[in-house]
């Protein structure tokens, strides 16, 4: 953090690793488990104030109805949850954690109905699809570091999304997507 002047996020379900995370800088508590399963976790981003990144995730692949209302209730409960602990909406993040508990054909289903999750909520929205396998599965055998275009082009479904935060590893080429994408969806509004 004292290298540079950037927003740090830390993924982790330890209360004491996120806590040891904020100590040294880290600005967002990115929580890869279930609410239920995280109090202290979600305790430590109330009690300093960071932002708390919801990311919807479960065991294996199997949902009881529509993919998109499993995630939409998923999120209710979980922000129901932080709520009680004292974190504000403002303070709350949601991400429909691609190629977390999900098939690839769930991904992509995910992918085309972002604008159902984005309708849904009133809080800030990250995907986060870098390099994922869900590439691999659509490139048929492309490595991580080959998947920059997929990565690039589900940058642009998010931003006209209404995506706020999109988490990539190859910055350069989808800041300009994002920006492309942003203007031309935005042009003229302010």
């Amino acid at each position: 953090k004292a290298e540079c002047d950037t927003t740090i996020s830390i993924d982790t379900y330890k209360s004491r690793v996120a806590e040891q995370a904020i100590l040294a800088g880290a600005d967002i508590v990115n929580n890869v488990r279930r609410a239920e399963e995280s109090i202290d976790l979600l305790k430590v981003a109330k009690k300093y104030d960071k932002h708390l990144c919801i990311m919807h995730n479960q065991d294996g692949n199997d949902y009881d109805s529509d993919i998109i209302e499993e995630i939409i209730k998923y999120f209710r409960n979980s922000i129901e949850i932080a709520k009680k602990i004292g974190i504000t909406d403002d303070k709350i993040i949601l991400d429909p954690g691609i190629g977390f508990g999900k098939s690839p054909e769930q991904n992509i289903e995910v992918m085309a109905r972002l604008k159902e999750l984005r309708a849904a909520f009133p809080h800030t929205m990250l995907l986060g699809t870098s390099r994922k396998s869900m590439f691999g599965h659509i490139i048929k055998g492309s490595r991580p570091e080959e998947r920059v275009i997929g990565t690039v082009a589900t940058t642009v479904l998010g931003v006209n999304a209404g995506f706020e935060i999109i988490r990539v590893h190859d910055v350069k080429e989808n800041i300009e997507a994002a920006l492309v994408t942003d203007t031309i969806l935005r042009r003229g509004k302010k």
